[in-house]
């Protein structure tokens, strides 16, 4: 067997497809546009704060973990000269077909070689924490350091780790678990902290399945001998048994080791917001957002 045939998917190689599309079909539309304009005021204020000549339609903007395209788009009409990059083949298809006028890509960023260094690389919706250990996420963020351009700028949109631990950890008692259906699919998602060798992630494990348009009868006494827990449940329910299943996992970082870990990454001038309208961090912020630049060289 060789090296391809052996590898083994990550979870986030596998969960963004067209069930992911679906699921989040409904996302705040106003939430990225509000990110949108954070992301202009804050790179005008930083130009002026430092007297630099710039201008959005020159800017060359790297998408990182693009998905289909939703910010890009945004970006674009904004003026930025974009290019968004995702691993999911699926999300990136969905995306070309919706922007054609937008360069979105195929592949991995940490395989990712312009032509030239980015002016601005952004990272939004938790497109950060995925791999196991802090080596590997600082690997990821130096790829990103390398990849911008001196003077140039990175905007990485990340959850709040202490709101996640405190919103999962009171629902825990009463069951941390979600049901959604969406055009003839039902998602069922469970939610728990776990703790790992190398710190705590959120773990999601999503499961869907067909919904029933109509109830079968229910197993006469003698067939429900054989019936399965599991099998009952799902009759209840009126859901044909699991055509999918998922799961999604996050390191949950704080903000100061997401400060130490871009740090090391040579990013200077961090600054945080604790949502998209550009408040300051505090423990009950909805995001912890970040962004930081990178030096110029010294003469």
């Amino acid at each position: 067997m060789d090296a391809q045939q052996e590898h083994k998917k990550t979870w986030f190689e596998n969960w963004f497809d067209e069930n992911y599309l679906l699921l989040y079909q409904n996302r705040d539309s106003k939430e990225a546009a509000e990110q949108i304009s954070l992301l202009e005021k804050s790179l005008a204020g930083r130009a002026a704060a430092e007297k630099l000549n710039m201008r959005f339609q020159n800017m060359h903007v790297l998408d990182v973990g693009c998905g289909h395209g939703r910010h890009s788009a945004l970006l674009s009409d904004a003026g930025f000269q974009v290019t968004g990059i995702d691993i999911s083949k699926s999300l990136i298809e969905h995306g070309r077909r919706s922007w054609p006028h937008i360069k979105l890509l195929h592949g991995d960023v940490m395989e990712h070689r312009p032509e030239k260094p980015y002016e601005l690389v952004v990272s939004l919706f938790t497109g950060f924490g995925y791999y196991q250990s802090d080596e590997e996420n600082k690997a990821f963020l130096l790829k990103l350091f390398d990849i911008t351009g001196e003077g140039g700028f990175f905007w990485l949109d990340f959850l709040n780790a202490k709101l996640v631990k405190k919103n999962i950890g009171q629902a825990a008692s009463g069951g941390n678990s979600e049901r959604i259906e969406r055009a003839g699919k039902v998602f069922l998602i469970e939610k728990k902290i776990i703790d790992t060798e190398h710190g705590l992630r959120v773990q999601k494990k999503i499961t869907v399945y067909n919904k029933k348009h109509q109830l079968k009868p229910k197993p006469s006494l003698k067939a429900a001998r054989n019936l399965s827990p599991s099998s009952e449940k799902l009759w209840e329910a009126g859901l044909d048994t699991a055509v999918a299943r998922y799961e999604e996992s996050v390191r949950l970082y704080s903000v100061s080791q997401m400060k130490r870990l871009l740090s090391a990454a040579r990013f200077k001038n961090i600054s945080v917001f604790g949502n998209y309208k550009g408040d300051a961090y505090t423990e009950e912020s909805p995001r912890a957002i970040f962004f930081c630049q990178k030096a110029w060289a010294k003469p």
